[in-house]
């Protein structure tokens, strides 16, 4: 098995870019929630066109068990909105979320999905996608995760390793396939490094 380890650097991207803002969304609320800055936070996302990702696209494993969403932060740019008026985005996330998962499944600049990840699990994912992969996680406040991303057909695998025994809010792989075009399986692995339950967004190209 060939392992890569991945180095961000400045990478032009707007999967890494929507992930970001997301994770500057979360440590704006571990510092109390500044709604100036959380103004700024909904004018930044607003600027990209983001749709859940499609039905059937992500295959999840079996043993991935998510716990209910109910009470944490879903990763969409309403809830946003909603807390830079100074509202409990929580009092309608999961309608707006529902609402969400209805709007338009293509020519967005990424997808997005909500998931939340038992303390101390794994959720592991399989989609066959081509050419360029991108894949993006982000913990809501005070998570910690790493990321491993393995092309099933061609035995690679991509990890960032940067601070990976006790994790990141934030992780990001870029994958291109030896051939550049062709078909193949990919493997998504996230792991939670923290002992309690969280949300994360998992953003998609």
């Amino acid at each position: 098995m060939f392992i890569s380890i991945i180095s961000l650097g400045k990478t032009p991207s707007k999967v890494y870019d929507i992930a970001n803002i997301f994770n500057d969304l979360t440590m704006i609320i571990e510092s109390g929630g500044s709604q100036t800055k959380l103004c700024e936070i909904l004018t930044q996302i607003n600027k990209y066109s983001l749709g859940p990702i499609p039905d059937g696209y992500l295959v999840g494993d079996p043993s991935n068990d998510e716990p209910p969403i109910d009470g944490h932060i879903i990763f969409i740019p309403s809830i946003i909105d909603s807390l830079s008026r100074g509202n409990n985005g929580h009092n309608y996330a999961l309608k707006a979320y529902e609402e969400f998962s209805k709007t338009n499944k293509s020519a967005n600049d990424a997808c997005i999905e909500t998931k939340v990840i038992g303390a101390n699990s794994t959720h592991i994912f399989t989609l066959v996608t081509k050419g360029v992969q991108e894949i993006a996680v982000v913990a809501e406040h005070y998570g910690r995760l790493s990321l491993i991303v393995t092309d099933i057909d061609n035995n690679i695998t991509q990890v960032e390793r940067s601070m990976e025994s006790e994790g990141k809010s934030f992780r990001y792989i870029k994958y291109l396939p030896p051939d550049g075009q062709g078909t193949y399986k990919l493997r998504i692995q996230v792991d939670n490094k923290r002992n309690i339950e969280m949300s994360y967004a998992l953003i998609l190209n």
